[in-house]
């Protein structure tokens, strides 16, 4: 609120028409698709995977809603923006997890057990944000550098499932097995910022497309995963990684106040590693340092209306 008046100020002691600014709304539904991966690595240096879940969303459907202001330097060519979004999943059934382990010390790359579960997707919340300045190279081609600020969260619960462990010394349950009440969940939350760009071609006064990429290292990731079998509790902290995000939006104007945008892309995430802390019912807790890793991958698809109000 206080760039939107400081905006107005400048811009009239400048003379500025107010024909230069722009705030619009929007209302967005979509659906994501893709997975959440939980990793437990080897050693603290190691790449080699001794547990891997990936939880599988298949897909989630949201509903959104988006504020965009952006404002006009007297030359016209150049402009800043202020870009914000917010998408909630839909709570559902679908998908599933895979859960494998690598538990063998005389050959680490033989898969001692896995199991798969269907889920349930309890959270799905996102909030982006973007912040820069467009350029106006032609009428047709605009260039738009930006800051971006993301935040996800999600939330899985595991439900029943088959399993394929190693023969078992009773009470312990080995060989092959299914289970119907919950075995977990899993909770991830992302924070990221980085730096993206996109460029606008304008075909006509109607149409234009517009592709755009985001990139980052600056990632901060907690993860929660509840073991309910065991009553076991791990809590991953951890940071760096890759960050990518890149898409094409396809606007068309319907009227001089209603603009209707189709856009596609995906949003991965690999390389993230950080500290884990075991909780276990009965025993002390454990801080294992650098063997935890989680990463990210989806699809978007989605549709937005947007409503521009001056």
């Amino acid at each position: 609120m206080l760039i939107v008046i400081t905006c107005n100020y400048i811009a009239i002691a400048q003379g500025t028409d107010k024909t230069g600014y722009s705030l619009s709304v929007a209302a967005s539904f979509g659906f994501l698709y893709g997975e959440g991966e939980e990793i437990v690595y080897m050693g603290n240096y190691s790449d080699k995977l001794q547990s891997q879940l990936l939880w599988k969303f298949e897909p989630v459907f949201y509903i959104g809603a988006e504020i965009n202001y952006s404002w006009q330097f007297p030359s016209g060519k150049t402009g800043f923006f202020i870009e914000s979004s917010f998408k909630y999943g839909i709570p559902n059934n679908l998908g599933l997890m895979e859960d494998r382990d690598w538990l063998d010390n005389t050959n680490i790359n033989r898969l001692t057990h896995y199991s798969i579960h269907d889920i349930k997707t309890e959270t799905a919340v996102l909030f982006d944000a973007h912040i820069g300045f467009s350029f106006s190279a032609t009428e047709k081609f605009s260039l738009k550098p930006f800051i971006f600020f993301g935040y996800m969260c999600f939330k899985w619960t595991a439900k029943g499932g088959e399993f394929w462990y190693p023969p078992a010394v009773p009470p312990a349950v080995g060989g092959h097995f299914h289970e119907k009440s919950n075995v977990g969940n899993y909770k991830q939350e992302w924070i990221i910022i980085g730096i993206g760009t996109s460029v606008q071609y304008t075909f006509n006064k109607l149409f234009s497309i517009e592709p755009f990429v985001i990139i980052s290292p600056l990632i901060c990731n907690t993860s929660i995963d509840n073991h309910f079998l065991r009553d076991l509790l791990v809590i991953d902290n951890m940071y760096g990684g890759f960050f990518i995000e890149y898409g094409l939006k396809f606007h068309c104007k319907i009227t001089n106040d209603f603009t209707a945008v189709v856009y596609a892309g995906g949003r991965n995430i690999n390389g993230t590693r950080g500290h884990a802390l075991y909780r276990e019912k009965g025993s002390q807790s454990d801080i294992l340092s650098n063997i935890a890793g989680t990463s990210y991958n989806a699809l978007n698809i989605g549709i937005s209306v947007t409503y521009k109000l001056f």
